[in-house]
């Protein structure tokens, strides 16, 4: 089991993000901090699985787009990490390698929004319905390295268990519709 803290390449993204590597901090440099940071928390606290999945480091988080176009630009395609949105607070970001109509590849950025989860589909249930993302980047809590994992590998155990919501079941019919 890993125990995740937030690690000091973290810190340096926070720093320069929002603080401008400054030694003294703006009510300004502070409001947008925490504006940010609260529905991160709130993400962390209350979202089905988000906890877990950034405690095991499948949530790298704290990371600017421009990093995790390093982090990946060696990776093969299909490869992703899942982050934090430095403009959406709250929201999920997955960054990932992308094949182009040359053979060659590309990080893409892809902002996960209320459409994609919520109540009947989890963050891990989406990934896994979208086969542009195949090979999950996991932060080592521990040592701050990165190793790649098939997604279905690392995200069984959030899965939501049995079938995908909608569709007839057995022995039921749709719901009528609505009539004046």
């Amino acid at each position: 089991n890993f125990s995740r803290c937030i690690l000091p390449h973290e810190f340096e993204y926070i720093r320069h993000k929002y603080f401008n590597q400054t030694v003294f901090v703006s009510l300004h440099q502070s409001n947008t901090f925490w504006n940010w940071l609260g529905p991160v928390a709130c993400a962390l606290r209350f979202k089905r699985h988000i906890n877990t999945l950034w405690f095991h480091g499948l949530i790298y988080g704290l990371i600017s787009k421009r990093d995790c176009e390093m982090v990946l630009a060696q990776q093969r395609i299909g490869t992703f990490i899942i982050r934090f949105s430095e403009s959406y607070p709250g929201f999920f970001g997955v960054s990932y390698v992308a094949g182009t109509p040359s053979g060659g590849t590309c990080v893409m950025h892809y902002l996960v929004d209320h459409q994609d989860i919520g109540s009947q589909k989890t963050l891990p249930d989406f990934l896994r319905s979208k086969d542009q993302f195949q090979y999950i980047a996991q932060l080592t809590p521990n040592t701050g390295q990165l190793m790649c994992y098939e997604k279905d590998v690392a995200l069984n155990p959030y899965y939501a268990k049995g079938k995908a919501t909608g569709g007839k079941k057995d022995g039921y019919s749709d719901l009528a519709p609505v009539y004046g």
